[in-house]
């Protein structure tokens, strides 16, 4: 094709493209006023549903979307080509008779069959292409219609804007509605639910509030559709006072309440007052998250070398130091739980396992305070547990180790300045000794004073009893003890209680005087000479015995 033929005809071509464009947008804003405006006036007669507002909203939708596409872009993508335009030329313009369609088809590649003349065609062509020169193509594209629809949609845009403003927060609130809002159809009585949805336990009460604007009824009612199929209507009474009416709400309006009693299924409700009514609101009746099963582990202090133990819920007598955990598995998924300690007015928050209805905590024992411990959970609803069990905790206090000496028999000895005496003492504790002290002063000195030496207490696992002897040198002592000192001492022992101890325990003081070594052998002789009187004297019973047994035996014979 002759690039003149080729410019007049895209320029054709550009111009039916614009003026189709401009048209169909002008269609579709014509048709998005009517069909909101249509929506808006069914919704303030029939107040419709928010599902019915999608499909008619989809509706919409789907036909601006006919409307740009059939109008907008099947015009502007699959518009006429090069031989329609040119037939539409030929027939504004009938001096061409065929020469234009002609010349546009012969112009194309392989278009001239064999044997014709191509010099025919080329002036053929060339005349075309004189004839066209002076002439404007583009005036063959008409605006009449374009024109008349665009008038048509200012009108429509214009008449709707005027009753959009005249509707005022009327309009506004219809308009929101089309697009899917929440909002409530105005009314003369404009209503704000207070209440909204609710997750409420089974058997509590619920209370209904709204509040009420503009036109103020003097009572309303409220719609419960229960999930059983149930129905019932409820008068709604205006609560007076200003301390009742929150700070959100203004004064000019009027608050209304409806208290449900001992709810024990979901249901539905909608609140209707003068000329207003509200949307269906939910309330979701649910059990309370409750213990199915309980557990708990005692984990003795490190230094009782005891391992856990399972408890009894109703025997939880546990050692101080102790660590309790606590295993629960609730009859529902659980947001949180916590286990309250009584006596301690605390709470220690519980570990929610994956599955949500397994929760886990470990509670510290301490030595005093702790009566008991509860369990609080909320489930994933918000909805608490109530009137839980207390578990009675009862703290056993680990026992101070006793100790005492064995010997020797007297708590008062006379030695000399080297001798050794012999210490035997045992020791008690509950869960094991740790520590052994011989801890000894003169006896003119304060207890402050003194001083230690640290006995070994064996290698026995088992150190809960130990019987130890001592050889308490006299000789080693610095400075060395004199003649008419007396030594104080005692057994002191340490349980390995590190937790609430540890505890501590001391034997009676015995005594060790200081003498010389003649005092010592006058010592051992008198007492040498006691054991021998004893032994003399009972060896004169022991006479008397045999001889009145011999004299009975004669007087039976």
């Amino acid at each position: 094709m002759s690039e003149l033929l080729f410019t007049k005809i895209s320029r054709v071509r550009r111009k039916h493209s614009l003026v189709q464009m401009l048209q169909g947008v002008a269609a579709a804003l014509a048709v998005l006023v009517l069909l909101l405006a249509a929506g808006m006036l069914l919704d303030w007669f029939f107040e419709l549903p928010q599902w019915l507002r999608a499909m008619l909203l989809a509706a919409d939708v789907a036909a601006i979307a006919y409307v740009l596409l059939w109008h907008v872009v099947r015009p502007v993508f699959f518009g006429p080509d090069d031989e329609d335009i040119a037939l539409l030329v030929e027939r504004h313009m009938p001096q061409f008779r065929t020469s234009l369609i002609a010349s546009v088809q012969l112009s194309r590649p392989g278009a001239i069959p064999p044997g014709c003349s191509r010099a025919i065609v080329r002036a053929m062509i060339a005349r075309t292409e004189r004839m066209a020169e002076p002439l404007d193509f583009a005036g063959v594209i008409r605006l009449d219609a374009m024109l008349r629809t665009q008038a048509l949609a200012a009108l429509i845009v214009l008449l709707g804007m005027a009753v959009f403003v005249a509707g005022g927060n009327t309009a506004a609130e219809l308009l929101k509605r089309a697009f899917l809002s929440d909002v409530p159809v105005p009314r003369n009585t404009r209503i704000t639910c207070l209440t909204l949805n609710r997750t409420i336990a089974i058997g509590d009460g619920i209370t209904l509030e709204a509040v009420a604007e503009g036109v103020v009824p003097r009572s309303g009612t409220v719609d419960l559709r229960y999930q059983s199929g149930r129905h019932q209507q409820f008068s709604m009474e205006p609560v007076n006072g200003a301390a009742t009416r929150p700070a959100t709400v203004p004064a000019d309006s009027g608050r209304f309440a409806r208290t449900i009693d001992n709810v024990q299924e979901s249901f539905s409700y909608r609140i209707r007052l003068n000329d207003a009514q509200t949307r269906w609101y939910r309330i979701t009746a649910l059990p309370r998250p409750a213990v199915v099963a309980i557990r708990f582990t005692q984990e003795y202090p490190a230094y009782t070398r005891r391992p856990a133990e399972q408890r009894s819920p109703g025997d939880l007598s546990l050692l101080a130091g102790s660590t309790l955990r606590v295993d629960v598995k609730a009859s529902k998924p659980l947001r949180a739980a916590v286990v309250r300690l009584v006596g301690l007015e605390q709470d220690e928050p519980m570990t929610v396992g994956t599955d949500k209805t397994q929760a886990w905590a470990v509670v510290n024992i301490p030595a005093r305070g702790l009566s008991g411990l509860s369990l609080r959970m909320m489930d994933e609803d918000g909805i608490t547990s109530r009137a839980e069990t207390v578990y009675p905790i009862d703290i056993v206090l680990d026992k101070e180790p006793t100790v005492r000496i064995t010997w020797p028999d007297r708590k008062e000895e006379l030695v000399t300045r080297q001798a050794r005496v012999l210490v035997g003492f045992e020791a008690t504790d509950d869960f094991g000794v740790d520590k052994i002290f011989l801890r000894h002063k003169y006896d003119t000195e304060e207890l402050s004073a003194a001083r230690s030496i640290e006995l070994e207490p064996g290698s026995e696992p088992d150190r809960r009893r130990i019987r130890k002897a001592y050889e308490f040198d006299l000789g080693a002592l610095k400075p060395m003890p004199s003649e008419g000192s007396v030594i104080e001492y005692w057994i002191e022992v340490h349980d390995a209680n590190n937790v609430t101890g540890p505890g501590k325990a001391s034997s009676e003081h015995y005594r060790a005087k200081v003498v010389s070594e003649m005092d010592k052998r006058a010592d051992l002789m008198n007492r040498l000479n006691d054991h021998l009187g004893t032994v003399e004297y009972v060896t004169q019973d022991q006479e008397k015995l045999s001889q009145q047994l011999g004299g009975l035996i004669l007087e039976k014979k």
